[in-house]
């Protein structure tokens, strides 16, 4: 009793002592005066070949924003409350006022912007030798590097903006196992906190471009890993939802006009696309947009119509355990209070099976398959509930040779090696190169049987 009274405190002090700084990491915020951030290098393979957790390193970036050749990537970080780490939220600031400009220069006159979000999950933050923060600035680059060589008439400008919370919240190796839990909710405060200005306000310009110069001037597409997802869908769900019940084709009910359907009138949908991979929440939060995409009897998404084309994608790896197994384990332990349909036996085997697996581990979600062939990800279409032809909600079940496990959304194992040879082929980024073509022709999808 007494070795324990001693070694309490220790082990308190020793967790505290562990604790990652709850302080913001980009700190060199550009005023609105400055014209340019310090121009940087392109990252290379190899920054992607050291992957680790973030953590502080001798003379790191510590820019908000970084200028490449044909792109730049800005940095919005937020507090274990959601909160900016300033009160005026300097950094968006400086991100939007960039925009601004550059929407309304003379220089970008022919040039639609894509604005291209990424959200990371557990274990991660925005400190430059971190993995993610590497991985966002390959993905910026390789799909600038795309649209360019895309055969359009007006060019393409990404503007990256890497979203950082305090994913780490203990810097122990294993200790920090056990923060799954807090950083869980602490990514629920982030979804519900400022990170829903940052889309405001994006959406606001979005907006006013379309109203005042063209339909495409301006594009966003959010990408969310893990419990990064769990915050880009509860940020936006509820917006996406609204935008659909808006818009979606109804039957009018009307037997003199028999089989005819009228879609409704309302604002774009915002974002353009919102990509979840391996999504670190309960599906139980997904059935109300599983619901509402489904048809009315005797109507589908015209070809025409703005939901013609998917709106959310959601991703997840076959060999995932974190979001599979574990994930299973943790929500049947943490939820054996909670009560379910009594009403409907139906009804409460699927309230169960959604609460207790994330979305790409319930069936009934299911729309798609992904698979590589000939080096390439192709589809194949799941018979479902998701009658449609054109569903605007995917869930695809994701070969662990597009995704390999929870971390594997970039690359596989195998395609970056430590010392490469000489001469060895880059590396594909399969899931990438993938959601570039399909942004680009949504209409031309590469599906294959073997995928099912």
């Amino acid at each position: 009793m007494t070795a324990l009274r001693v070694l309490s405190p220790l082990f308190a002090i020793a967790l505290a002592t562990a604790c990652t700084p709850v302080s913001q990491i980009r700190t060199a915020v550009p005023s609105e005066a400055a014209a340019n951030s310090r121009i940087l290098e392109d990252p290379q393979f190899a920054r992607l070949r050291e992957c680790a957790h973030g953590h502080p390193s001798q003379g790191e970036r510590r820019e908000s924003i970084e200028d490449y050749d044909g792109y730049s990537i800005g940095y919005v970080e937020f507090d274990d409350q959601g909160w900016f780490y300033d009160k005026t939220g300097k950094q968006l600031q400086a991100l939007l006022t960039r925009l601004n400009s550059e929407l309304s220069s003379s220089r970008y006159k022919d040039t639609d912007f894509v604005v291209l979000t990424f959200i990371h999950g557990w274990h991660h933050n925005a400190h430059d030798n971190d993995c993610n923060v590497n991985e966002f600035r390959f993905m910026v680059k390789h799909m600038s590097e795309k649209l360019a060589a895309n055969d359009s008439k007006r060019r393409k400008r990404i503007i990256g903006i890497y979203v950082g919370w305090r994913g780490e919240a203990i810097a122990v190796p294993g200790l920090n196992l056990l923060t799954i839990i807090d950083r869980r909710y602490t990514a629920e405060h982030v979804a519900k906190g400022s990170v829903r200005e940052l889309f405001a306000q994006l959406r606001r310009i979005e907006l006013m471009q379309r109203n005042a110069v063209s339909h495409e001037k301006l594009r966003t597409i959010v990408v969310g890993h893990s419990f990064g997802a769990l915050i880009a869908f509860h940020a936006l769900s509820g917006g996406l939802l609204a935008d659909l019940t808006l818009k979606k084709p109804l039957s009018n009910n009307n037997p003199q006009i028999p089989g005819k359907c009228i879609a409704g009138e309302g604002p774009p949908p915002y974002p353009d696309w919102l990509i979840l991979i391996n999504p670190a929440f309960e599906a139980s939060r997904y059935e109300v947009m599983h619901r509402a995409a489904l048809p009315d009897a005797g109507c589908d998404y015209p070809e025409a119509n703005e939901w013609s084309r998917p709106r959310m994608l959601v991703f997840s790896a076959e060999n995932d355990w974190a979001t599979g197994s574990a994930f299973s384990i943790l929500r049947r332990l943490g939820t054996f209070l909670e009560a379910y349909n009594e009403d409907s036996p139906l009804d409460r085997a699927n309230e169960k099976e959604a609460n207790y697996h994330s979305i790409g581990f319930v069936p009934r979600y299911r729309t798609h398959v992904a698979c590589l062939e000939n080096d390439k990800v192709v589809l194949g279409r799941v018979p479902g509930e998701q009658a449609s032809e054109r569903p605007p909600f995917w869930v695809v079940r994701a070969s662990k040779h597009v995704i390999w496990g929870h971390d594997g959304f970039l690359f596989t194992p195998g395609q970056l090696k430590p010392q490469p040879a000489p001469g060895q082929a880059e590396p594909k980024p399969h899931l990438l190169d993938f959601l570039i073509e399909l942004y680009l022709n949504p209409t031309a999808l590469p599906m294959s049987a073997r995928c099912l």
